[in-house]
């Protein structure tokens, strides 16, 4: 501000003359003018209480400045308070009116920064500020020499990929945009080569990044560390000859409100279960929120665990077809509404088809003729006497006097 250059008069006209704070920009800006001076060229930096907005972080990222690490001192508000109380009236940041100020902004804005570079770069940490300086300090050196060790394996891994065929460059503890990856995936895109080499599974593993590696200039990713070790050990095994369909073969999830729109004008498979279908030789219907496009064709499922089930094999569970005789339906409905129906067969098998099944197995047991009755005016009686005995209109010793006069 003492100096007398054109950013410093622009940012002390905003200061002092108009009263605003500094923009966003600006203030990137003059941080980027200090980290690219000699002694932070030479020994690295360390930013303080900076980003407090996620705007303040978009910033950054555009101009390039990204923090290898960010860590977060966590502790509690009456924590604050007690370790500020002697430098309340010291120091204008300790200020108690001040200091819940800058603790509420700090409480809005600092889940959105978090989001921001964890989501992006895994590089955010979080530290107990309770617990000792050497168990901070420690915390802190272990994931910055992680970073660093990464950093230097990787840039020596790759560059002897050229000259050592089968070179595989680990992601892990790398801190780099997430958006590299995408410009550079394999034929696997998001997908476990091992898993579909070893078992014709299609594993989709987007949000394990940390386990990606790059061999031949692509990205692969991986369902697990253990798959990932499989793939270092022999990469040219999964890679080479590998059938992997095509991108418009593999199945592809719709969203929740879009899977009910399209559901509403289309059906699939009736909007029955494949994996029902397939699996448990069952007919059910499936939820309309649970959409798979393969292939041109829709299907939903009976719940996540059997939609899950078929991104991991479509193949088998595509072939699905419904039995040419359909079950009854399982829908519920109210007898009531049953009683407007034209068919009243409907009705019949809705309302009185179990206790009717059960009544005729009832009856059907060795029992006795009455001496002065037929055979089916026996049979009748018997049948009459069970409906008794299940009326639940009847009392239990109402039910009981019944039950006995069928012995």
């Amino acid at each position: 501000m003492d100096q007398d250059s054109a950013q410093g008069e622009y940012i002390r006209k905003q200061l002092k003359y108009e009263g605003r704070q500094i923009e966003d920009d600006t203030l990137v800006s003059l941080i980027m003018k200090r980290i690219q001076m000699k002694d932070c060229v030479q020994n690295g930096w360390v930013l303080e209480d900076f980003p407090k907005t996620r705007n303040q972080a978009l910033f950054m990222a555009k101009r390039g400045l990204v923090p290898s690490n960010v860590f977060q001192m966590k502790q509690t508000i009456e924590e604050t308070f007690k370790r500020t109380h002697a430098r309340s009236e010291e120091k204008f940041g300790c200020i108690r009116t001040i200091l819940a100020t800058r603790i509420k902004s700090l409480q809005e804005n600092l889940p959105h920064i978090a989001s921001f570079y964890q989501r992006i770069y895994n590089n955010f940490v979080e530290i107990d500020s309770t617990k000792s300086k050497w168990f901070i300090e420690d915390r802190a050196i272990t994931h910055i020499q992680k970073n660093i060790e990464s950093r230097q394996v990787f840039a020596r891994d790759y560059h002897h990929k050229d000259k050592k065929p089968g070179v595989v460059c680990k992601w892990r503890d790398l801190h780099m945009d997430r958006c590299l990856v995408k410009q550079s995936l394999s034929e696997f895109r998001y997908y476990c080569p091992v898993t579909w080499k070893n078992e014709k599974l299609l594993v989709k593993c987007h949000e394990n990044v940390e386990d990606c590696v790059l061999f031949n200039n692509a990205f692969y990713f991986f369902k697990s560390t253990r798959e990932r070790d499989l793939f270092l050990a022999n990469p040219t095994r999964f890679v080479e000859t590998s059938s992997f369909p095509r991108p418009h073969d593999l199945p592809l999830r719709a969203m929740p409100h879009k899977a009910c729109e399209v559901i509403a004008h289309e059906k699939a498979l009736s909007s029955h279960c494949p994996v029902c279908l397939t699996d448990e030789d069952r007919v059910r219907k499936g939820d309309a929120a649970l959409l798979i496009v393969y292939r041109e064709d829709k299907y939903v499922f009976e719940s996540e665990y059997k939609l899950q089930r078929f991104l991991a094999n479509p193949f088998k569970y595509s072939k699905a077809a419904l039995p040419v005789k359909m079950p009854p339906p399982e829908d519920k409905v109210s007898l009531y509404n049953l009683q407007k129906m034209e068919d009243s067969i409907s009705f019949m098998e809705q309302a009185l088809g179990h206790i009717v099944t059960r009544g005729l197995r009832e009856v059907s047991e060795n029992r006795l003729k009455y001496p002065t009755l037929s055979l089916k005016e026996t049979m009748l009686k018997l049948f009459a006497l069970f409906l008794k005995t299940e009326n639940p209109a009847n009392t239990e010793s109402m039910k009981r006097k019944y039950a006995a006069k069928m012995k």
